[in-house]
């Protein structure tokens, strides 16, 4: 499967493709911080290209932002395939999505401190 995505990533916007994959059990009831078994993003793609699987072995653990992004998902997400999100993805708490946004918003203000007014829009 990864692959796949690092053919993919090819045709994608210049940030490239980014995405986490998760156990089912994690999603209903909502775990958080979330569990992901995989991640994959443009930054990381020297090292899977060079050790697929140390970057394989390694790339796991847990994920606050994940709450935004299901919070997101749950309430403006559309199914493309499979079963329907309400079916699949819980409810997030505010105070797990609250504190999902403010762990993001803390990040970006420290790896980027030169991008603060592009921070601030989160």
């Amino acid at each position: 499967m990864k692959d796949m995505v690092v053919e993919l990533n090819a045709y994608a916007p210049p940030k490239g493709i980014e995405l986490s994959i998760v156990r089912r059990g994690v999603c209903n009831p909502f775990v958080y911080p979330t569990p992901f078994e995989l991640h994959f993003s443009v930054a990381h793609l020297e090292w899977y290209k060079t050790n697929p699987f140390d970057y394989i072995d390694k790339m796991k653990g847990t994920d606050k932002d994940l709450a935004a992004h299901f919070t997101i998902m749950n309430h403006r997400g559309k199914c493309l395939y499979g079963n329907d999100i309400k079916d699949v993805f819980g409810a997030v708490s505010k105070e797990d999505y609250f504190d999902s946004i403010w762990s993001i918003r803390l990040f970006c203000t420290i790896k980027y401190r030169d991008r603060e007014k592009w921070t601030q829009l989160l």
